[in-house]
This record gives C-alpha cells, structure tokens and sequence, in this order.
C-alpha cells in the first residue's frame, strides 16, 4: 500500500510553474504581493482540526515548496 503519509508540491518558475500564479495571469489579474503569505495560512487553515501539517518553505518570491505531513499516531487504517 502506499506511504500517504507525506505529500509535497514545488511552485517555481522553471520547469514548473505556480499552478495559483498561472491560473491568475491567465484570468489577467496580477498576483498579490502577499501570495506566498496567503498559501502559507490557507494550507494552515486546510490542516486545523486534522491529522496533517503544513510547512511552506520559500525559495524566492512566487517561488515554494509546500509539504503537507500526517502525524504519525493518526496513520491507523
């Protein structure tokens, strides 16, 4: 069975590119400063209350790696 117990997405310019910033171009709306804030505290708002963490580790701005991590004791099946 697989690992779930550890997810990870990188947002970065080249060869991936921020899913949230391409979508918000495409729209033609340019991005909010604050864009790596606002992944930061919505993954956190996605996390409370359950098993899972969040860590956003910033590279440069517009550009993360976002892992999200179950908490060991919750891994019963």
């Amino acid at each position: 069975m697989d690992d779930f117990s550890s997810i990870g997405f990188i947002c970065s310019g080249t060869p991936i590119e921020c899913p949230a910033l391409r979508h918000l171009r495409k729209l033609g709306m340019e991005p909010s400063p604050h864009i790596c804030l606002q992944t930061i505290e919505v993954n956190a708002g996605m996390c409370e209350d359950t098993p899972w963490s969040s860590e956003v580790k910033l590279l440069e701005e517009g550009h993360c790696i976002q892992t999200f991590r179950k908490e060991a004791r919750h891994d019963s099946k």
